[in-house]
């Protein structure tokens, strides 16, 4: 997480803040190499660390989303080291497969470098059309705890954080709701949280690589996260 001096807390329906942060990451890992050299890279990662933890409790969420960039850099393995779950959404075919496992050793190798643990893994199947059941199949038999959404074309063209009035799913998503429902009820079960009735999404995952932690568990109350 890249803070820079013009971004600012967009806050949306539903207790849910959207934090902004610089697409920069570049500028931020030259940053952050300059420190390395100062302090050493494990000091650097495990402040980093207090950084994500400190924004969740200081800030009094229950469930911090950083949404990382797709690279290896000091600042994602500072978010692997503090989270509780990560949640990698994957397309179900072949390359897919091949990709995740390859991603897992290289993250397993790289934080075990760092006295750093790979938090758990949840896989969130998405985009696919149901030809792909074969591969969903596959799936299921490899992760004993998938997530899965189905693609739809109204999901991904709305908007959360919007000032237009409109706080219920139905009003912003449409019949996507329904799984929107379930995916948020998913997540809130496996970090221990215990979902309100009915339940409310407080969280939207989309991109490449979501961490999550959770700070309490007695409510559904979340906060995004985002680059």
């Amino acid at each position: 997480m890249y803070i820079t001096p013009r971004c600012g807390t967009v806050h949306g329906h539903g207790q849910v803040d959207l934090l902004m942060g610089s697409f920069d990451t570049l500028a931020a890992e030259n940053h952050i190499t300059g420190k390395k050299m100062v302090i050493g890279e494990r000091a650097l990662v495990k402040t980093l660390m207090d950084a994500y933890r400190n924004l969740a409790v200081g800030n009094e969420y229950d469930v911090l989303v950083i949404d990382a960039p797709p690279s290896p850099g000091t600042l994602v393995q500072a978010a692997l080291g503090a989270a509780d779950l990560l949640i990698v959404p994957m397309v179900p075919q072949g390359i897919s497969f091949l990709m995740f496992g390859a991603a897992q050793k290289h993250l397993q190798q790289t934080l075990q470098a760092l006295n750093v643990r790979l938090p758990d893994t949840l896989v969130l199947a998405t985009q696919y059309e149901a030809s792909a059941g074969g591969w969903l199949d596959r799936m299921r038999g490899l992760f004993s705890s998938q997530l899965k959404v189905r693609k739809n074309k109204k999901f991904g063209e709305c908007e959360l954080f919007s000032p237009e009035h409109g706080s219920t799913l139905r009003e912003k998503y449409g019949t996507v709701d329904a799984d929107l429902k379930a995916l948020a009820a998913a997540v809130l079960d496996r970090l221990g949280l215990r979902a309100r009735k009915p339940i409310q999404v407080k969280t939207v995952l989309k991109g490449t690589t979501k961490n999550v932690r959770s700070r309490r568990g007695d409510s559904a109350g979340a906060a995004a996260r985002t680059h």
